[in-house]
């Protein structure tokens, strides 16, 4: 837990100075009881050549090339379900000869491969991230989030590191809207998932750093869903999050559901507040 809260608590300052991610513990399978797809999804989201230059063209960007030493690390293109002319186009590309990662979001035209509206940002480091080749996909699910106006998710899979943790957070998710020839984050670097290994179990250290296990320790993982109430704060709906907590070996949680209520403030859903609620829950 305590290293949970060096991480959340990293995040958040860094969101406080506008960097990329803000950071949010939370499934979202947005709607009137429409769930998010997976990003593990078994149909791949291929981008072809075309499209990454399309974007780099776009925006100006020399290091969205497929032939520029490697300087993509992960890209991801589907064609949206809600206009089927449009195709979505996510893009972490490193900066010039630093360890850090950037991120480029468009929406291209199908008839004439222009950019419609994009967006670039920064993710943070790779050495922290460690992202892969398959690190990032699109989620359309149908986040109707205002009237006339739908969003798409972008999700971000960090590297796994090997260690002998105790807990875990899962991916991360973005959730975008079309604001002119922009795109806008609302929701900006949220982790969908937590896991823990349950109090109590068997589960010690030896001195040579490897992990002894004598039973094997239940793990509990928790997501976080949201469904859009009828509500509107700022023109947008409210978005009612509540929690889903089980066991690998197949047993329910006892904790009682985690539920808040996250309002729109203009120009983001905020998450630093429903952040601290959810941290006080998971104690």
């Amino acid at each position: 837990m305590v290293s949970l809260l060096i991480e959340l608590n990293t995040w958040a300052i860094m969101a406080a100075r506008n960097v990329f991610f803000s950071i949010a513990l939370i499934c979202v399978g947005l709607n009137q009881s429409v769930h998010a797809e997976s990003a593990s999804a078994s149909v791949k989201q291929v981008c072809s050549p075309e499209l990454i230059r399309v974007v780099g063209v776009s925006l100006r960007t020399d290091e969205i090339s497929l032939g520029n030493g490697g300087a993509i690390v992960s890209d991801a293109c589907k064609v949206w379900p809600k206009d089927e002319s449009i195709t979505l186009v996510a893009i972490a590309y490193l900066a010039p000869s630093v360890d850090v990662l950037n991120l480029a979001v468009a929406m291209i035209d199908n008839s004439n491969n222009k950019v419609i509206a994009s967006y670039k940002g920064m993710l943070g480091k790779q050495v922290d991230i460690q992202l892969g080749r398959g690190g990032l996909s699109i989620d359309t699910a149908r986040y109707d989030v205002t009237k006339g106006a739908r969003a798409f998710g972008v999700d971000i899979t960090r590297g796994t590191i090997k260690d002998c943790s105790e807990s875990g957070l899962g991916r991360v998710r973005n959730l975008y809207v079309l604001d002119g020839n922009e795109l806008r984050p609302i929701i900006k670097g949220f982790y969908l998932s937590y896991w823990h290994l349950a109090p109590g179990s068997d589960f010690g250290w030896v001195n040579n750093g490897n992990v002894a296990i004598t039973s094997a320790p239940p793990k509990e993982t928790i997501t976080l869903k949201i469904s859009i109430g009828k509500s509107l704060t700022n023109d947008y709906f409210d978005l009612s999050i509540f929690s889903v907590s089980l066991y690998d070996d197949g047993f329910k949680s006892n904790r009682e559901p985690f539920q808040y209520e996250l309002k729109y403030d203009g120009k983001q859903y905020p998450l630093i507040e429903m952040n601290k609620a959810y941290l006080k829950w998971l104690r």
